[in-house]
C-alpha cells in the first residue's frame, strides 16, 4: 500500500483506522461474529453478475450513494430501499451501497433498507482495511464487499479474500492500474473491479478499463468497469474489450428517477431485451414463531411477514418485538395492517423495526401516498376477481411501492388462501411493470402449485402463508423449504443448497 499522504485516499485511509478503532472498541467481536453467522444467506453477487452476463448479454452493478468528495452532495434527500427498489425493476442485476460516512454520507441503514427492498444481491461499498469490516459486511446483511487494491497490500488482499470467502461472500477487487491488476492476479481474484477513476486525484479517464480489461480477461476474472459511466456508448466500449459488467452510480443518482436512467443505459449494449430478469422476490407471511424465522431463513426467503390485523396469526406489536429479535440481518419485515392509524403502524414499526408496511384495507392512493412520505415502503394488497378489478390496480399502479394480488373474499381482509384466475392476475403485473411497480402474487399459493403461478402470470414477488401450515398459524419448515426453492428455480434463479 503507497498512498500519498494527504491525498484524498490517504485521508480517508486514516479515518477508516479510526473508525475501525471504534469497532473493536464499542462492538464486541464476539456479538458481531454471531449476528453475522445468523445473517440470511448470501444471495451469490459473482453468481448474479454471470447468470445475467451470459443471459443478457451485460449486467450492470447500480448504486447508492448520498455523496462524494469529487461531486459534493449527490441526493441526501432519497430512501434507498424505493431506489433499490427502482433499480431492479428497471433492470440491474445487483446493487452497491456506500457506507462510509465521513466523505459519502452512507450508513449501514442505507444498506439494510436496500437489502430489505430489493431481491438483489448487494455489495457493501467502503474502505475495507481490518477484518472485523469484512464480519460487519456480514452482520449487515452484505452479499458482498469491496476490496481496493490502492488500500492493502498484497498478503492483506489475499487474506482479506479468503476471509470473504469463509463468510460466503464475493469480493469485488478493484485495480486502477497494471501494477495493482498483476497483484489481484497472482492472489487470484476472479471478480476484479477497473476503477477509471483516480483514487489519488478522482479525475476520471474511461480509457483505463479499456486499457487493463484485456489481460484480466485473458486471466478468466470477470470484470467490472467502474466509474464515469454516463452514456450507453460507454458500456459498448467496456464491452468491446471482454468487460461484463459496469457499475454505475452518480449519473443514475442525480436524475430525478434513478431507475429510469438504468433502463434508458442498458438497450445500448448490444442485443435487444438486456434487462436483467427479475430474481424474484419470495416472502413467507404470517409468521408467529422463532422455529418459522429460522426455516424460512435457511430455505433462503427474501422477506417475513408480521400479521398486526385479526387472524390467526396476529401478533401484539409486543409480542412482534420479541420475534423480531431472532429475524436475521438480510430477512426483510413486513408488516401486514387493515386501516390501521398513523399511531398503530408506528407502534408496530418501532417494536419490529419494519422495513415494510402491507395494507389490506380501505386505504386509498391518497393514504399510500401519504404513508410513504413517512419514509414507510408501501404494499397495497388487492382483492381480484374480475376484469373490472384491473381498474385499481391502474389506481395504486405508480403510487404504492409494491401491489399484492389477491382473490376475492365477501369477508375476509389480508390474505385468504385460495388461488384466483392467473391469467387476469397476469394482466395486472403487466400494468404495474408499465408503471414501476413491483407484482407480489399470493392466493393460496404454496410448494405444489408456485412454480406454475410463475411462469403463468411473471409477477415480480410471491407471498405464502396458509399454503405452507400443518395448521392455522403453524408453519410446516418443510413446506417451507420447498416452497422457496419452488419459487427460486421458477424465477430462474439457483437454489440454496
Amino acid at each position: 500500500m503507497n498512498l500519498k499522504r494527504g491525498s484524498i485516499l490517504d485521508r480517508i485511509a486514516r479515518h477508516t483506522n479510526r473508525r475501525v478503532e471504534d469497532l473493536y472498541r464499542e462492538e464486541e467481536p464476539d456479538r458481531l461474529d454471531a449476528g453475522a453467522r445468523r445473517a440470511a444467506p448470501s444471495r451469490g453477487f459473482l453468481r448474479r453478475l454471470t447468470e445475467t452476463a451470459e443471459c443478457h448479454g451485460f449486467a450492470l452493478i447500480t448504486e447508492f450513494k448520498r455523496a462524494s468528495p469529487s461531486e459534493g452532495t449527490i441526493a441526501r434527500h432519497l430512501h434507498a430501499g424505493r431506489v433499490a427498489l427502482d433499480y431492479e425493476l428497471n433492470g440491474a442485476a445487483c446493487l452497491s451501497v456506500l457506507t462510509e460516512e465521513e466523505h459519502f454520507s452512507g450508513s449501514p441503514d442505507d444498506l439494510r433498507a436496500a437489502r430489505a427492498a430489493s431481491s438483489q444481491p448487494v455489495l457493501r461499498k467502503d474502505f475495507i482495511l481490518d477484518p472485523i469490516q469484512i464480519v460487519e459486511a456480514r452482520a449487515m446483511g452484505a452479499d458482498a464487499i469491496l476490496l481496493i487494491a490502492a488500500m492493502l497490500s498484497r498478503d492483506q488482499l489475499e487474506k482479506h479474500m479468503q476471509s470473504t470467502a469463509a463468510w460466503e461472500m464475493d469480493a469485488l477487487v478493484e485495480v486502477h492500474n497494471g501494477e495493482e491488476l498483476d497483484v489481484a492476479l497472482e492472489v487470484g481474484a476472479r471478480l476484479i473491479g477497473i476503477n477509471n477513476r483516480n483514487l489519488q486525484t478522482f479525475e476520471t479517464d474511461l480509457n483505463t478499463t479499456t486499457r487493463l480489461a484485456p489481460r484480466a480477461v485473458e486471466a478468466g476474472a470477470f470484470v467490472v468497469g467502474e466509474s464515469g459511466v454516463r452514456t450507453p456508448g460507454d458500456l459498448i466500449q467496456f464491452r468491446r474489450t471482454g468487460v461484463r459488467a459496469a457499475l454505475v452510480g452518480t449519473s443514475l443518482m442525480r436524475a430525478s428517477r434513478p431507475g429510469k436512467g438504468v433502463s434508458a443505459l442498458l438497450p445500448g449494449v448490444g442485443r435487444p431485451g438486456t434487462r436483467a430478469a427479475p430474481r424474484g422476490w419470495i416472502k413467507v407471511c404470517g409468521v408467529t414463531t422463532r422455529a418459522a424465522v429460522n426455516a424460512a431463513r435457511q430455505a433462503g426467503a427474501d422477506a417475513l411477514g408480521l400479521v398486526f390485523a385479526p387472524s390467526p396469526r396476529q401478533l401484539s406489536p409486543q409480542k412482534a418485538g420479541t420475534l423480531a429479535r431472532h429475524i436475521p440481518p438480510g430477512l426483510a419485515r413486513v408488516g401486514g395492517f387493515v386501516d390501521a392509524t398513523d399511531e398503530e403502524i408506528s407502534e408496530a414499526h418501532r417494536a419490529a423495526s419494519l422495513d415494510w408496511i402491507q395494507l389490506h384495507g380501505d386505504e386509498s392512493p391518497e393514504r399510500c401516498r401519504e404513508l410513504a412520505l413517512k419514509g414507510y415502503l408501501v404494499i397495497k394488497g388487492l382483492q381480484m376477481g374480475t376484469v373490472e378489478d384491473l381498474e385499481q390496480v391502474r389506481r395504486y399502479a405508480g403510487v404504492a411501492d409494491a401491489v399484492l394480488l389477491d382473490s376475492q373474499h365477501p369477508e375476509l381482509r389480508g390474505g385468504t388462501g385460495k388461488p384466483f384466475d392467473w391469467q387476469l392476475a397476469g394482466r395486472a403485473a403487466c400494468i404495474l411493470a408499465g408503471a414501476g411497480t413491483r407484482s407480489v402474487l399470493a392466493g393460496g399459493l404454496g410448494p405444489d402449485n408456485v412454480a406454475q403461478a410463475v411462469v403463468a402470470v411473471g409477477p415480480g414477488g410471491v407471498d405464502a402463508s396458509s399454503g405452507l401450515e400443518s395448521r392455522a398459524g403453524l408453519k410446516d419448515a418443510e413446506k417451507v423449504d420447498q416452497y422457496v426453492a419452488t419459487a427460486r428455480r421458477a424465477f430462474g434463479g439457483r437454489v440454496r443448497t
